[in-house]
Parts: structure tokens; sequence; C-alpha cells
């Protein structure tokens, strides 16, 4: 059984839009404050968790190499790659 879950596009869109604004602003952030940033932001025009959200367009993110996370350290600081691989 698949755990794997589809995100809708434009909501998909909105939060990496915010999480990229977020670390523009702050340039490095743990977790916790990174989402309390972005919920902040989207407050009032996001319908659903905005935090599940944040978390799991965050691990893609990450995967597509467009967020680095200071792999080993802890607490993991994220933080935008150059900014020529944000799409």
């Amino acid at each position: 059984m698949s755990t794997f879950r589809k995100i809708i596009k434009d909501k998909y869109d909105t939060v990496k839009n915010a999480i990229i604004e977020v670390l523009k602003e702050k340039e490095t952030l743990t977790f916790y404050p990174m989402v309390r940033a972005v919920t902040e932001k989207l407050k009032g025009k996001f319908e659903g968790s905005i935090g599940w959200y944040t978390s799991t367009v965050k691990l893609d993110l990450e995967v597509r190499r467009v967020l680095d996370y200071g792999r080993g350290k802890s607490p993991q600081m994220i933080r935008l790659r150059m900014p020529h691989s944000i799409h």
C-alpha cells in the first residue's frame, strides 16, 4: 500500500512561492519558524493544512535541489540554493 498523495498544482505553487518568498526575506530558517512564516503569509488565503502542505512542498523542493537544509547539522537550517535553480 502506497502513502503517495498528489497535491493540486495551484496549492503546490502557492506554498512553493510562499516558501521561496520567506527564505528570500530571512535567508535561513529552521523548520518550525519557516512553517510559522509561511502560515502568516498564507493565513486567510489558503484552504487546507498549511503546515502539512509546507512540509510536503519543502521535501519536494529539497529533492529538486531548490532548497538546501545543511545535511548532518542540527537543527537543520533551510535555505535557498543558488537563485538560478529556482523554477
